[in-house]
């Protein structure tokens, strides 16, 4: 399971403006970006965790059966 735990947040300041890095630690996986216009820490946090995911897990690597039974009762 994939939870907040598993993420690293670090906001800093540089010429350009205000950065955000998020980390995902398992992976050792991460994205830095340096704030827009009118961007949020939080916004950036949220897109930035999303990228990371993105292409994470591939569907095609996973198979489910679903199956039909009675139970008598």
């Amino acid at each position: 399971m994939i939870s907040d735990k598993h993420f690293h947040y670090e906001v800093g300041h540089v010429d350009q403006g205000v950065t955000v890095k998020v980390a995902h630690i398992p992976t050792h996986r991460e994205k830095l970006v340096h704030l827009g216009p009118g961007e949020t820490v939080a916004d950036a946090q949220k897109n930035l965790k999303y990228e990371l995911l993105t292409g994470f897990m591939d569907e095609k690597d996973f198979r489910s059966d679903i199956g039909r039974c009675k139970v008598d009762g």
